[in-house]
């Protein structure tokens, strides 16, 4: 190994490294019975992430970073980082009492925000006591029935954002024990199970369908090739979970995401929530020190500590487009170079992938995936560059 990849463990994966495997047991019954559409190919990274990972409602480490600063943050560590990404973690549970008096105090607080439904039913009875007042000219009415009350929620408001949310980010540092109940970690390629490791390369990811009476649900499911290998006395099952959801081509985006966060001859993946850890991974740092990177240091956290609502969805927008546009289908899967018949194990795709998600209303072509090549050159740089699809807008 070279002095750059001296901080990952010999077991670390690479899709350019992948060890001789046998073939798995037969599992058709099961993925069928699971809605199993496909099994989504290893390696052929085409370098989009998924659009999730730039959602607000998953950049709760912005308020983090606004409170706490960079230093709190690289020092208690987060759910994502150079090291592990933790789907599941352990918290110190509130009681119920605790947990309702929490969630009535997060209304309220709430109360001025109009974006906010429950911000709304609270403030619009005292709109209506003050107006009824105010047209029959009773101005102590009015200050006792709308005034009085509006200052009350607005000082509430004010303490409970700047004083109480800001302690409950501390306990969220303090609380939280990041263990192993199901992490995937670049530093050794291990996936772990209920505290137990496993090969990242021993996971197969299939996409499944959900039909409701209402919609379509689609599912990135990993399952275990080698379940009487792992299977868990405790939970009476083996490894088995979802790490991704929605359109086809998201569940592919997902995939296409986790296998560069795993694989150490690629830098992490270029996501918000990565960004300030990319310093510390040797892979990453030697790849931002050549400026391949090709956006500044610092671009997703001034962009979102500075930007809005609106831009941050308009960001997602286009983000979910070049996702649905991305070559997905028709890619050859490097596993095949590793287990002697996994080629026979999967099918042709289809050749729209979210077309293939309305399948009853319509007749999807399929392609077939051409065979694996053996990488006779993995120090290639050309396979680092990111896509000019992954560019994000900028601010202008």
């Amino acid at each position: 190994m070279t002095d750059e990849m001296t901080h990952y463990a010999d077991t670390a994966y690479s899709v350019d490294w992948l060890p001789p495997q046998p073939p798995g047991p037969d599992q058709s019954k099961k993925l069928k019975k699971e809605m199993t559409i496909a099994r989504v190919p290893w390696g052929s990274y085409v370098g989009i992430n998924a659009t999730k990972y730039f959602k607000s409602s998953n950049a709760y480490w912005v308020e983090l970073l606004r409170y706490h600063g960079e230093k709190a943050f690289l020092k208690n560590g987060f759910y994502y980082s150079e090291k592990k990404i933790n789907i599941s973690s352990s918290k110190k549970k509130k009681s119920g009492f605790s947990n309702r008096m929490e969630r009535f105090a997060t209304a309220l607080s709430r109360a001025l925000n109009f974006k906010d439904n429950v911000g709304k039913v609270l403030i619009i009875p005292f709109a209506f006591f003050g107006l009824f007042f105010l047209l029959k000219l009773d101005f102590y009415g009015f200050f006792k029935s709308f005034l009085v009350p509006l200052a009350f929620f607005y000082a509430f408001h004010v303490y409970y954002v700047r004083v109480v949310e800001r302690k409950d980010l501390t306990r969220y540092f303090e609380d939280n024990e990041w263990r192993d109940r199901l992490s995937f970690s670049r530093v050794d390629g291990m996936l772990y199970f209920n505290y137990k490791p496993y090969p990242f390369h021993e996971f197969d990811a299939y996409l499944q369908r959900e039909v409701s009476q209402y919609n379509t649900t689609h599912y990135l499911v990993l399952h275990h090739r080698y379940p009487e290998k792992s299977y868990d006395e405790t939970l009476k099952v083996s490894p088995s979970f979802t790490v991704g959801s929605g359109f086809p081509s998201e569940c592919y985006a997902s995939w296409d995401t986790l296998q560069r966060y795993m694989d150490v001859n690629q830098p992490l993946p270029d996501i918000p929530v990565l960004e300030m850890f990319r310093h510390r991974d040797p892979t990453t740092r030697a790849y931002d020190a050549a400026g391949k990177r090709g956006r500044p240091e610092r671009y997703w956290r001034d962009f979102y500590l500075n930007a809005s609502q609106e831009e941050i969805e308009k960001l997602c927008e286009e983000q979910a487009r070049k996702v649905r546009s991305a070559p997905w289908s028709g890619r050859p899967d490097a596993m095949e170079l590793s287990i002697q018949g996994y080629r026979n194990q999967r099918t042709a795709e289809p050749k729209d992938i979210d077309r293939f998600s309305t399948f009853l209303r319509s007749t999807p072509e399929f392609v077939d995936h051409p065979e694996a090549q053996k990488n006779t050159d993995s120090s290639d740089d050309a396979s680092n560059e990111p896509s000019e699809n992954d560019e994000p807008p900028r601010k202008s």
